[in-house]
């Protein structure tokens, strides 16, 4: 008998073990539905075969054969090729496999090599569920396992579009449980005990799980310093291109922000709302930072063989070539901005065309081939970081009917400068080009037609669901044919492509968009730029004009305005004079992000909920740890409250409940009697006899379900339970 109830506990026991392993070994198969667009259903059933024959299953040889017929399935269900027993599927998903294998090796993770894809991560969770055995029954030791989970989240966290807070908080809510149990099981074999002999440690497993809960509750409300090391993505990537920035304009490391190699666009990112800089300016544009001009089917790098940067004359602003937005028949307006910076750049984020530098003693210019302005000391040419600095430039005023009258007769320098195309564009892309501006009788309304396009034929907005091109694919092609959905790099590059196969000079732009804003006490805006902020567009070139923006990216909004008539302008002006404050309905370019005064709101409702759950667990722990005393002041006020209708037999076997409760245990082999005699000796009383004597006298006359107590009995039995002790 007592062999079967130890076996019973091990039973239990190991069911507890298996169960937190698995918990944490399903970390691992959770983010594919998020990360890799892949269908979890088949590695969570076979996870589940695992854990089942890993519990039931004493026998190694049939443990494991049924854990192999598992993996056959899952190849089966990955394979849906005809029924299971015609064995076909085998045979198409050993070519799809072994087809796989050379692309694997060369890098490629597309479609083709999905089949040994899945089938090495069935192995590998196969792989682990039995070092699991092994770490749970022999080592008796998790760190291992759990150590390689966080590392597995954490880097799809920096790497991957995963939000992995909670899988980490869950991880180590599992780890550490399981950590704490086989801590347990360790000591008590060293000091000569059998866990489990008795019974499972519900009590200490409670005040674990507590404590967990407590603080882990505590480290999720506590405010939390900045990362010392955010981008360590772009280290990794300066390590492999010498360059310390993102892959793309709008993307750093799955963060948004700015980034200087654009080699390779495309790829999932998540919004980061650290604040960048704050300008104050009476105008609402985009902040520029670079151009560049070289589409090679991948994304964009510099047309100029000289890369190099060239020492700017503060006062030849008008005759750099990079920096000359607009012709001077152009109308403009002067302003002044003045911009703070909260991120250290060694570069000039500018609000236009600028017409005067900031002027600094021992700071020199120097300007890209891209029209960036870096910064740099004269003295030992070491580059420069400003705070704080003001720059003059002009705002432009367009007019549609002179932007209708421009014509296509353009410089031959701006002609092969800015309608370069990779001759491995596809020509479909081109041919979609002509349909789009079919019955288009100028320039401009051709740019309006391709600008529209996105938003009228159900083109989708998205920083997530997005997948970088293969090596085979064109990025332009795959986003207007294939996905059709994407951010700003999508959207800005594909417009230019398309201008571009119709013989519209147009370029690249980087930079930021307005942001969020507010009134200074001066009436100025104050704007609020995040790396969330971060955006790309396109400017095109009309003759006789210049450079000016459009923007193609649904659900974003062009800052700038083009005047109907110049009659209008007085009008169109005066429209955008009232101030109010912005929120990212106002603004549309920010509309997938939220604004900080959101952005504070989440934090702050985040931060109550923590505090409620900690003090619900604290309110909880405390009262768990004095449950003997207030638990008989509850019973003896309950039934005080309700003694007109308490029957004594429903009173007398809940001081039987109580007094097991409070570790006076009844030996089925006593009777009653005897054991109310071993009670009253326990508590030093004769209560227990005397109630116990009014009990059976009720049973024998068969008066159980309607004799109700009187005021002696439930004296009697109000004094063995004040009596009672833990």
């Amino acid at each position: 008998m007592q062999a079967v109830k130890q076996e019973q506990h091990l039973s239990l026991y190991a069911l507890l073990l298996y169960g937190l392993g698995y918990c944490l070994l399903a970390e691992w198969i959770y983010p594919l539905g998020e990360v890799a667009n892949t269908d979890r259903g088949p590695f969570v059933f076979f996870l589940l075969v695992l854990f089942c024959t890993s519990v039931v299953l004493v026998s190694r040889v049939k443990r494991l054969s049924v854990q192999a017929l598992a993996v056959l399935y899952v190849v089966y269900n990955l394979a849906d090729d005809g029924a299971f027993f015609q064995f076909q599927w085998l045979q198409t998903f050993s070519v799809q496999a072994w087809q796989g294998i050379p692309k694997l090796l060369q890098g490629e993770y597309g479609e083709g090599t999905m089949a040994i894809q899945s089938l090495l991560l069935v192995l590998v969770l196969w792989l682990f569920s039995l070092l699991l055995r092994f770490w749970l029954f022999r080592s008796k030791r998790i760190g291992l396992f759990l150590f390689l989970t966080i590392v597995y989240e954490a880097l799809l966290y920096t790497f991957m579009e995963y939000t992995a807070e909670a899988a980490i908080i869950r991880t180590l809510l599992f780890g550490l449980l399981l950590a704490s149990v086989l801590h347990l099981s360790r000591l008590t074999e060293r000091e000569g005990f059998l866990l489990l002999q008795k019974r499972v440690p519900h009590r200490w497993m409670v005040i674990l799980l507590c404590f967990l809960l407590v603080t882990m509750s505590l480290s999720m409300a506590i405010p939390k310093a900045e990362p010392l090391w955010e981008e360590a993505f772009l280290w990794i990537q300066s390590l492999k291109k010498g360059d310390g920035a993102s892959a793309n304009a709008s993307v750093r490391g799955g963060k948004s922000g700015y980034g200087t190699n654009d080699e390779k666009l495309g790829g999932p990112f998540r919004f980061d709302y650290n604040e960048v800089f704050i300008a104050k300016t009476s105008e609402r544009h985009n902040w520029r930072v670079e151009t560049k001009d070289f589409y090679t089917g991948k994304g964009w790098t510099e047309n100029s063989e000289d890369s190099s940067e060239q020492l700017l004359d503060s006062k030849q602003l008008s005759q750099q070539k990079e920096l000359q937005l607009y012709m001077t028949d152009v109308k403009t307006k002067k302003q002044t901005a003045t911009v703070e910076m909260k991120r250290d750049y060694s570069f000039l984020i500018s609000p236009g065309e600028l017409t005067a530098l900031p002027k600094f003693k021992d700071l020199a210019y120097y300007l890209t081939s891209t029209g960036k302005i870096t910064t740099r000391n004269k003295k030992n040419d070491e580059q420069v970081k400003l705070q704080n600095y003001t720059v003059s430039y002009n705002v432009p005023t367009f007019e549609k009917k002179v932007l209708q009258d421009s014509d296509r007769i353009y410089p031959t320098a701006i002609k092969e400068q800015y309608l370069q195309l990779p001759s491995s564009l596809p020509k479909r892309v081109k041919a979609l080009a002509r349909k789009i501006v079919k019955g288009k009788n100028t320039p401009y309304d051709e740019v309006k037609a391709v600008e529209q396009y996105f938003a009228k034929n159900g083109f989708v907005y998205t920083a997530t669901d997005v997948k970088t091109p293969g090596e085979k694919e064109d990025f332009v092609d795959r986003f207007l044919f294939a996905t059709k959905k994407g951010y700003c790099d999508y959207y800005s590059t594909s417009m230019i492509v398309l201008l571009r196969s119709i013989g519209i000079p147009a370029r690249w732009v980087k930079g930021f968009t307005p942001g969020d804003f507010e009134i200074t006490s001066s009436g100025e805006r104050r704007y609020s730029v995040k790396n969330a902020n971060a955006h790309s567009w396109p400017e095109v070139y009309f003759q006789g004009i210049g450079w000016v923006p459009f923007e193609p990216t649904v659900s974003y909004t062009n800052p700038v305005t083009i005047q109907e008539q110049e009659k209008e302008t007085t009008t169109k002006e005066a429209a955008v004079a009232p101030i109010k404050k912005t929120t990212p309905n106002n603004d549309k370019e920010d509309a997938s992000s939220p604004s900080s005064s959101s952005s504070e709101e989440d934090d702050s409702i985040s931060y109550s909920v923590s505090l409620a759950l900690f003090l619900v667990l604290c309110f909880g722990i405390i009262s768990y740890s004095y449950r003997r005393k207030w638990l008989k002041r509850l019973v003896i006020w309950h039934y005080r409250r309700n003694k007109e209708r308490i029957q004594l037999a429903t009173a007398y076997e809940r001081l039987l409940w109580l007094a097991d409760y409070y570790g006076y245990k009844r030996d089925p082999a006593l009777t009653l009697r005897e054991y109310a005699t071993y009670l009253d000796q326990v508590l030093d009383t004769n209560d227990m006899g005397l109630l116990t004597a009014h009990y059976e006298k009720m049973l024998y006359k068969k008066e159980k379900n309607t004799l109700i107590w009187t005021s002696f009995q439930r004296e009697l039995w109000e004094n063995l339970i004040n009596k009672m002790r833990a």
